[in-house]
């Protein structure tokens, strides 16, 4: 998105240094303007898409269901393969979320960790089609979120 004037999404989308702590007094003295402001509203709508899963990142899944079964979660945990920085989540003793990069496991949005929450909200339940897909995606979302706030 680029363009030569400012919109109103544009500063809700806003996202940098004077905004990261509520109430900050540098948040009255200093405003970025201009390029500078364009480049955080461009980063902070790729943040609300990934946040909302409206991003079409989101349909390149990095994570697999690959195990037939009941679909019922019984038991939750994250497991490391030994590969970097990745495991399995288990749902039950033989169907597991395979590559869950460790970072989105374990991240954190407004005090929950959505990849754990989102599957003990579900604990008993059985896993449709759209259910698997959507948990890939939150983990797709919360990887590249991750990568975001890295840089």
């Amino acid at each position: 998105m680029i363009h030569t004037y400012i919109t109103q999404l544009d500063i809700l989308y806003h996202s940098g240094k004077a905004t990261e702590h509520s109430y900050r007094p540098e948040l009255t003295s200093h405003f970025y303007r201009g390029e500078e402001l364009l480049h955080y509203a461009t980063i902070g709508k790729y943040l609300r898409e990934l946040h909302l899963l409206e991003s079409p990142q989101l349909q390149t899944l990095i994570t697999s269901f690959p195990i037939a079964g009941g679909n019922t979660i019984t038991e939750i945990k994250w497991v490391d393969t030994r590969q970097k920085d990745k495991g399995n989540v288990y749902i039950n003793d033989t169907q597991y979320f395979q590559d869950v990069p460790l970072k989105a496991w374990e991240a954190y949005i407004g005090g929950y960790q959505p990849a754990k929450k989102w599957l003990k909200d579900r604990k008993g339940h059985i896993l449709n089609y759209d259910d698997i897909m959507h948990y890939q995606q939150i983990i797709v979302a919360l990887t590249k979120m991750q990568e975001v706030m890295k840089n």
